[in-house]
């Protein structure tokens, strides 16, 4: 169910897949905020583990609270 699989997962539940793109719910002094971001080693060769973004900026894990996978993409169906 398409329902299913685009639910809320809270940090204290499940990490993502380490280095897949997710849609996260994210905390900070002025409110909350959506970001993509990945969760896992913070560059090649590193054992630090952690939250980045799409324009690579980190991420204090604090921050994230909530995430869920990205949805498809768009695919615009073709006339004919």
């Amino acid at each position: 169910m398409q329902q299913e699989k685009y639910r809320w997962i809270p940090v204290t539940n499940k990490f993502p897949e380490d280095d897949k793109d997710v849609l996260c719910i994210a905390k900070s002094r002025f409110g909350g905020f959506y970001c993509v971001a990945s969760h896992g080693k913070m560059y090649p060769g590193s054992d630090e583990v952690g939250w980045i973004t799409s324009d690579y900026v980190r991420i204090a894990d604090s921050v994230i609270s909530a995430w869920m996978p990205l949805p498809e993409p768009f695919v615009e169906e073709q006339d004919g």
